[in-house]
């Protein structure tokens, strides 16, 4: 196996599905990482953790194009030694730059992770300045690459565009088999913390708290539905919004039974999905969406916007609700429908949804793939 280093944004616990899909090929493929990591990302920073975190600098560059000193470069510089292939996440960013600099160099294959950067909703804000960038340079940076990997057809089909001359592939993400026995103790820990009684059920929203991800929309949802058995907590990191925020908003809507606990990793999210009865997200745009894949592995139904690019791969499966528009009418009667629906039809939906990962998003399957893909 060639030596593989990866290039990253932020590869921190709040950054998301791009810094788990990176770890996802860590552990598959082996080699370094670095890490292009801000300022403000450098309190997550955990030592151990067996990254290269490159502090970007605190001036305009710094700040808007995730640009580091020239001494924190040249401590990077040594981890290419060697390397067979470079494999690197995001688009927009001075590492894409620094990365075709040194591939051309030091004659490295690279490989592109899109991470939804070229669908038509992340285009739509900072067009300008994103336009100019794979004018004059990001469509021969993706040409150059021996790889584009997208995470569904649908993020792929998206992009076609931009793919003129590009080596595409779609690879779905990995997701690790949901041991639910062991997390039962954990599920019944959380309802109790959330004070959700017998015969209740529980919807969860599991993602960073921002407005691309529209949590006030799924609350305005929730209102609609006006489901007096079901709760539904708001799960993540603070963006756009604050958990007090949204507590403070969902009051004032006089919307009850709403929890945001702020952000939850490993194994507390994991009893907290065993806690869930079903995921909602109502995201403008996901190209993956490993928290609802994850939340389907443990056998929840899912309820999925169609910004979830995820349902392309999910139209002949009964795993849930898989929404036709953004409207919050048709989003209410989902909630509904979950709320009101037997327990033996929501285990049939989630049975589905669990074989689905099983039988497709195999953490085995993914390592093969990646193999197959990687240049002699």
């Amino acid at each position: 196996m060639k030596k593989i280093v990866q290039i990253g944004l932020d590869v921190t616990p709040s950054a998301g599905g791009s810094a788990i899909a990176l770890s996802r090929i860590r552990e598959a493929l082996g080699g370094d990482t670095i890490s292009f990591t801000g300022p403000d990302r450098q309190e997550e920073i955990h030592e151990g953790d067996g990254l290269l975190h490159l502090q970007t600098g605190r001036g305009l560059l710094g700040r808007l194009f995730h640009k580091p000193s020239v001494d924190e470069l040249n401590r990077a510089e040594n981890l290419l030694d060697g390397a067979g292939l470079i494999i690197v996440h995001t688009l927009y960013r001075y590492h894409t730059h620094w990365v075709a600099k040194q591939a051309s160099q030091r004659n490295i294959p690279y490989w592109v992770v899109v991470h939804g950067g070229l669908d038509p909703f992340v285009l739509s804000y900072r067009r300008f300045r994103k336009m100019r960038w794979l004018q004059h340079f990001g469509q021969s940076y993706l040409r150059g690459a021996s790889r584009v990997l997208f995470a569904t057809h649908r993020e792929h089909n998206k992009a076609l565009p931009f793919l003129d001359g590009v080596n595409a592939e779609t690879v779905h993400w990995p997701i690790k088999p949901f041991d639910l026995v062991s997390r039962e103790k954990a599920r019944q820990a959380w309802r109790e913390k959330l004070n959700i009684g017998e015969g209740e059920r529980l919807l969860l929203y599991l993602g960073r708290l921002q407005e691309v991800k529209r949590p006030l929309e799924t609350l305005e949802a929730f209102r609609l539905a006006n489901a007096p058995n079901l709760h539904i907590a708001f799960v993540g990191p603070p963006e756009s919004y604050s958990p007090e925020d949204l507590i403070h908003i969902a009051r004032i809507m006089g919307v009850p039974r709403v929890h945001a606990p702020g952000p939850v990793y490993r194994w507390k999210k994991d009893g907290l999905i065993s806690a869930s009865d079903a995921l909602v997200s109502l995201s403008a745009k996901e190209n993956f969406n490993l928290a609802a894949a994850e939340a389907m592995s443990a056998g929840k139904p899912v309820i999925l916007s169609p910004g979830n690019d995820l349902q392309g791969e999910l139209e002949c499966v009964n795993c849930g609700w898989l929404l036709s528009t953004d409207s919050s009418s048709e989003a209410a009667n989902a909630i509904s429908e979950l709320a009101t629906i037997s327990n033996d039809e929501l285990s049939v939906k989630g049975d589905a949804a669990r074989n689905w990962v099983n039988h497709h998003l195999g953490f085995e399957q993914f390592r093969d793939r990646l193999e197959e893909l990687i240049p002699n």
